[in-house]
């Protein structure tokens, strides 16, 4: 649980929670990969250097409503393909029974 800094001011600095989870996430995944933190910090867990960075302002995001609105209907399209392949594809029994 994140007590330092706290939720609500990291808040401020993102549009939602699910903004905050994948923005930090991808920050320390690019620390894990060697990128060098942007602060200096006793810290050596690279997600809370991430949410660290975040809460001082170091780590900015851009969403521009067109690529939002071109990866919705991909998304929904591969669900409705994979929900949709095991019916598609003829079991061993139709096989036998013919």
């Amino acid at each position: 649980m994140i007590v330092d800094p706290p939720i609500g001011k990291l808040l401020e600095r993102v549009d939602c929670r699910y903004t905050l989870a994948v923005e930090a996430s991808k920050r320390a995944r690019e620390i894990i990969g060697g990128a060098k933190p942007l602060i200096e910090t006793k810290e050596t867990k690279p997600l809370a250097i991430a949410i660290e960075e975040i809460s001082r302002g170091l780590v900015m995001y851009s969403r521009s409503a067109e690529n939002d609105a071109e990866k919705l209907p991909d998304e929904h399209a591969l669900v409705i393909d994979s929900e949709a392949a095991p019916e598609e594809q003829p079991s061993d029994e139709d096989e036998t029974a013919e």
